[in-house]
């Protein structure tokens, strides 16, 4: 995390570290922010004693495989068991992974955030629903964080993960629709997904709207 024009995430995390004198120590030589396409930071640091190290923290199946480094597959279904455990609670979880002295990623763990919807959120979309508009969830989280969520909403939790774009483009396209104006809504998404679906609305007729939940 980067504590200048650090994110809410960023925010949160530097308020956990009890003394932050220790941060003294380092030196951020480059810090590469959060882009929804790689799901991940990353941040090159020296020590005062000149070692040099990455560190980076995103989606924790994105820090899987770091420039082309492999994470074992007993970490990989440790990490998944866990993200599995906190994304039915409803928490977020991130991955932070390091890379050891002789350069080789290292996964170091999971931190968990509790990042609930805003308090008028439920009622604003019980309004929509009661004016006709059908509202769906499309969200870059954990599939299990996405229907949780919605539970909370009062929103249905027939919703698909980024599996289901897999090898889109071949499947029938009356099929692909259908998919996509009967579900309630798709998780762990990106970027292009959330074009492809309004794109697709928009085809079958509807008018197609999109905003974060904070607007």
């Amino acid at each position: 995390s980067k504590r200048e024009h650090a994110d809410a995430i960023d925010t949160a995390i530097c308020k956990t570290i009890p003394n932050k004198s220790i941060l003294e120590a380092f030196t951020t030589e480059k810090f590469l922010p959060f882009d929804p396409v790689g799901k991940k930071t990353e941040a090159h640091i020296r020590d005062r004693q000149g070692a040099f190290f990455k560190v980076s923290k995103g989606a924790p199946q994105v820090l899987f495989n770091i420039e082309g480094q492999e994470m074992p597959e007993e970490v990989q279904d440790q990490v998944n068991d866990w993200v599995e455990k906190l994304a039915g609670r409803g928490l977020r979880p991130l991955g932070v992974s390091r890379t050891d002295a002789d350069g080789n990623w290292q996964y170091l763990g999971l931190i968990s955030l509790f990042d609930p919807p805003r308090e008028d959120t439920r009622d604003t979309i019980e309004k929509a629903l009661e004016l006709g508009v059908d509202v769906k969830m499309v969200t870059g989280d954990h599939l299990l964080i996405g229907m949780e969520t919605a539970r909370k909403l009062g929103m249905g939790t027939k919703m698909y993960g980024n599996a289901f774009f897999k090898g889109i483009e071949s499947k029938p396209r009356t099929w692909v629709r259908a998919v996509i104006e009967n579900a309630d809504g798709f998780a762990q998404v990106y970027p292009e997904h959330k074009y492809f679906i309004v794109e697709q609305l928009q085809l079958g007729g509807y008018f197609t709207g999109m905003n974060g939940d904070g607007v």
